[in-house]
């Protein structure tokens, strides 16, 4: 699952807590295969659509 941050994009932290509130490990560069084979956080989304006040 690819979840989303607040902040910067990584700054060092072995782990974070997601915008959905998931605690999530971290690394520094994520693989182009990564980005492709996980699939976005739906609640991650949710959650940032709705803080700008955009539809899903």
């Amino acid at each position: 699952m690819r979840h989303a941050f607040r902040g910067p994009r990584w700054n060092g932290q072995p782990e974070d807590t997601s915008v959905c509130g998931t605690r999530t490990g971290m690394v520094a560069e994520p693989s182009e295969e990564d980005w492709v084979r996980a699939p976005s956080c739906a609640a991650c989304n949710t959650a940032l659509h709705a803080a700008r006040g955009t539809e899903v």
